[in-house]
C-alpha cells in the first residue's frame, strides 16, 4: 500500500511536469479551447492514466487523481 501511495504521488508529479511542459499552450488566449482539451487529452492525461490498471483503486487514490485532473483542467 506504501508504495502503491508513493507511486500515485509520483504519477501525479509526473503529470504536472507534462501540463507545465505544455503552459504555454494553455495559457495562449488565441488558441482554441477544443485544442487545449485535445493537447491536454493526448499528452497530460495518458501520464497519470498509465499502469493504473494494475493497482488496486481505493476512494482516496482515486479522490487524489480526480482533484488533479479537475485543477489542471480549470486552467485550461
Amino acid at each position: 500500500k506504501e508504495n502503491q501511495t508513493a507511486e500515485i504521488k509520483r504519477k501525479i508529479r509526473l503529470a504536472w511536469i507534462a501540463f507545465g511542459k505544455l503552459n504555454f499552450i494553455f495559457k495562449n488566449k488565441d488558441i482554441p479551447i477544443n485544442f487545449k482539451r485535445k493537447a491536454f487529452d493526448s499528452c497530460v492525461l495518458p501520464v497519470i492514466t498509465y499502469g493504473l490498471e494494475t493497482m488496486t483503486m481505493t476512494k482516496k487514490t482515486a479522490e487524489q487523481l480526480k482533484v488533479t485532473q479537475r485543477a489542471m483542467e480549470r486552467m485550461l
